[in-house]
């Protein structure tokens, strides 16, 4: 039967350096468009950020959720859902940063960073190949997402009297930072509701696809993926690297038209 399947991008599609997506895993995405799939994108990059890599180009996708979750477009990328952080949270979160000494990239229309880059932001933007943002200010923007930039083995004590966000740190120094309760997992109904879906097949690499994995009806977790990310999945293949996506597919006979699943 057609499915509706969600793909995390960076460690799952793609390679961090270079924007590297092998051909199988092109192939893979065609094979299952080809067997009638619906194939969205769920990722942590912003949309501006996603639009710099090839994945839009790569197929037609029918659903794009991006922030992890925080914004939900079609497959004409009209928007299903968006979620913003209050001026007054954003101005909370960005001046205990400050006193911390732990730098913020602000994701609004024009993105920015809170204070100059230290090392983190440097090797955390070299892994996912992006570019460091410029310093500004932060004047009531409209902010979808944030990212902070600490030691991997911070806890983020400073900032658990924040009520209304939810922050996840990631594999590196740094963590993400977005409105409570809207993650990859809750916005997928969007889509399920607009396709008229029950459920969902989710493959992902990262702490913040864990709870889209626990919620899918399979999950994929890719085989370079910490413990905690692999515990949340049904199905376990092999890393990015070794064509992780074309082996879960075959695995779980995803090519088949109308296949058994």
């Amino acid at each position: 039967m057609s499915e509706i399947i969600f793909f995390d991008v960076d460690g799952t599609l793609m390679a961090h350096h270079g924007y590297q997506i092998s051909n199988a895993t092109i192939h893979a995405l065609h094979q299952l468009k080809k067997a009638g799939h619906l194939l969205c994108i769920a990722t942590g990059r912003s949309y501006d950020s996603l639009k710099k890599t090839p994945m839009l180009d790569l197929i037609e996708w029918n659903g794009i959720l991006c922030n992890n979750g925080q914004l939900v477009l079609n497959e004409k990328q009209d928007i299903l859902f968006k979620a913003t952080i209050s001026p007054s949270t954003v101005k909370e979160f960005l001046h205990i940063a400050r006193n911390c000494n732990y730098p913020v990239v602000v994701k609004c229309q024009n993105r920015f960073l809170s204070q100059e880059a230290d090392q983190n932001v440097i090797d955390v933007h070299h892994y996912f190949h992006n570019e460091i943002p410029p310093v500004g200010t932060y004047s009531n923007q409209e902010v979808e997402a944030m990212n902070i930039y600490a030691p991997k083995d911070y806890d983020y004590r400073d900032f658990k009297h924040i009520q209304d966000l939810d922050i996840i740190p990631g594999d590196l120094a740094y963590a993400e930072v977005s409105v409570k309760g809207v993650n990859k997992a809750s916005s997928i109904n969007y889509l399920l509701e607009y396709y008229n879906h029950s459920s969902y097949i989710a493959f992902g690499d990262s702490p913040n696809d864990i709870k889209m994995l626990e919620q899918a009806r399979i999950s994929v977790a890719m085989g370079q993926s910490e413990d905690k990310v692999k515990q949340a999945a049904t199905f376990v293949t092999l890393p990015l690297d070794q064509e992780g996506i074309d082996y879960a597919c075959k695995q779980l006979s995803l090519y088949l038209e109308g296949g058994k699943l």
